[in-house]
């Protein structure tokens, strides 16, 4: 499934520059949203089953930092792509990208395969899993904690530009500070989450964090100069240290939670949470932090400390209710095959 769908990518990509109206567009991004969604399960699910329990947080921590890596040179190519300003040049970017694809694919290729695991006598339904109500309500409080990546690149720079007097390319900064600090400290942030009382609590420390940059952010809307830097420097920096964070706690709940057997629905279904955070946050949170004057970000910062609250409850009871019938629940890994 991860080489399928990185075939897909890059042939999405190479078709970009052929696109000639909306609906075209429309139709690569909508295959664009659906491929990444399945890499993303099949990469984690891979992680999962090839390494044992007390690597996989770690593993993923790595993996969130050189991603990082790779959105700092991405963003250096781009940059040079808008300065040279041709359509040579952005055409030549697009399909540099699908090539990137391809040669990813070929090193997932390469990787040791797994044998399959074993399945129930009477196979569940793929979409059963959205019945284990314990697990869901886990997946979609989580979900709900991504909010900081919502909070920082969209929200937050609307709060900078309509409601401070800091200078616009603060925000070009912030983001170039969020990308330096997850590379050099997302793999320390991610100890203690590798079990699910340990990921549960992370979650819960994320949402506190969250919750204070809500208090924190609207105070550079009452500051001038300087003063307004510091104050939005600060709000950051507690955003990326929730990132950093509830990160780790849900990885270390997508690996102990879901039962071996079915790994890959539950893996797919636990996402549901976070692409029902990325349906309603945009507009939700622009609504109730920006246009509110200010205001609005008291509620939010209560509406995080809630979640906070339910979230290490919720994750004991998934952990000690058995999951859905005929489902094995071992957590071990598999033994790759050479």
């Amino acid at each position: 499934m991860w080489i399928v769908c990185l075939l897909l990518d890059a042939a999405l990509f190479a078709a970009y520059p052929f696109v000639g109206g909306f609906a075209g567009f429309l139709a690569v991004v909508i295959a664009l949203a659906v491929t990444g969604a399945a890499t993303g399960v099949a990469r984690q699910v891979y992680s999962i089953n090839v390494l044992r329990p007390e690597e996989r947080v770690t593993a993923m921590a790595y993996q969130r930092s050189s991603l990082n890596v790779g959105f700092g040179i991405g963003a250096l190519i781009s940059g040079l792509v808008l300065a040279v300003d041709t359509i040579w040049a952005y055409r030549g970017m697009v399909w540099f990208i699908a090539v990137v694809f391809l040669v990813t694919a070929g090193f997932v290729r390469r990787l040791p395969r797994l044998p399959e695991v074993t399945r129930p006598a009477e196979p569940m339904s793929r979409l059963a899993v959205l019945r284990d109500r314990p697990f869901m309500a886990v997946a979609l409080l989580s979900g709900l904690l991504t909010a900081h990546q919502t909070l920082y690149l969209t929200v937050m720079p609307l709060w900078i530009l309509t409601h401070t007097d800091a200078p616009k390319t603060i925000i070009a900064g912030l983001v170039l500070l969020n990308t330096v600090l997850i590379v050099l400290f997302q793999v320390r942030a991610s100890r203690g989450a590798d079990d699910a009382p340990g990921a549960a609590r992370a979650s819960r420390r994320g949402a506190v964090l969250i919750a204070g940059f809500c208090l924190v952010l609207p105070v550079s809307g009452a500051t001038r100069g300087p003063l307004t830097v510091a104050v939005l420097v600060a709000a950051a920096t507690l955003l990326i240290l929730a990132e950093l964070i509830e990160s780790a706690g849900a990885w270390g709940l997508t690996a102990t939670l879901p039962p071996a057997a079915q790994r890959g629905a539950y893996v797919g279904a636990f996402g549901l949470g976070s692409q029902l955070q990325f349906l309603i946050a945009p507009a939700g949170l622009t609504a109730l932090g920006v246009s509110t004057g200010g205001w609005g970000w008291y509620p939010a910062a209560a509406l995080f400390v809630l979640v906070g609250l339910v979230i290490v409850p919720a994750v004991a009871r998934a952990e000690r209710t058995p999951r859905l019938p005929g489902v094995a629940t071992s957590t071990d890994s598999v033994t790759p095959v050479p």
